[in-house]
């Protein structure tokens, strides 16, 4: 969806039902994101009510298919001047016409980070009275060699849990931009690179009850 010259249309419909027909029937899937990032500073949020509206008409199309209550989310750049207000205005309302699951991308935590430091204090406070669950739906700072993901503690920690749902870490397979879990040669051989081992260490951990 255009940032600048937004519009929600048939072309871009007909081109999303077609996504939720071909993974509507994974029972591992997560959610469907209606848009990543879409709205990134003040100007762009002339682009919300577009996305409202193609959740909306995406949740009425995976009713009408008969498929089960797959979530529709929005993910968010971590802006501290939008952030919120999205989150409100695609959640507020008929819960037939707003998102299920809102997430942001959060790459604040890094290295030896703290609560504080990364302001995860203030997303916190921000977010616990949300009326739909919250996700980390990119996560893990690069800034120079291999990530530790410090921040995991607090992510599945007793505090967050009453706030947030979760995290994903980004990203799965390995490009030019060295965030990768796994490497994949030949189109065959599969290889966890220094992150994906660390990343399933840290998976060991129950999660909190």
């Amino acid at each position: 969806m255009s940032r600048i010259d937004p519009e929600w249309n048939m072309d871009l419909y007909t081109n999303w039902t077609g996504t939720v027909d071909a993974f509507a029937g994974y029972d591992n899937l997560l959610a469907f994101t209606i848009g990543n990032e879409v709205i990134n500073d003040d100007k762009t949020t002339i682009t919300a009510p577009y996305i409202k509206a193609a959740a909306r008409d995406i949740k009425r199309f995976r009713d009408a298919r008969g498929y089960r209550q797959i979530p529709v989310s929005y993910t968010a750049t971590d802006l501290l001047e939008t952030r919120v207000p999205t989150a409100d205005y695609l959640a507020c309302g008929d819960s037939d016409d707003a998102i299920d699951m809102y997430g942001m991308n959060i790459y604040s935590w890094c290295g030896n980070a703290s609560y504080y430091t990364s302001g995860f204090d203030k997303l916190y406070e921000q977010f616990q009275d949300l009326n739909i669950p919250v996700v980390f739906s990119e996560t893990g700072c690069k800034t120079t060699g291999d990530r530790e993901f410090t921040e995991v503690a607090t992510m599945l920690g007793p505090v967050f849990q009453a706030v947030f749902s979760g995290a994903i870490v980004y990203e799965w397979l390995m490009e030019e931009n060295g965030y990768g879990l796994v490497d994949v040669f030949d189109g065959k051989s599969a290889w966890y690179s220094y992150d994906g081992v660390h990343a399933i260490e840290l998976g060991t951990c129950l999660p909190y009850q």
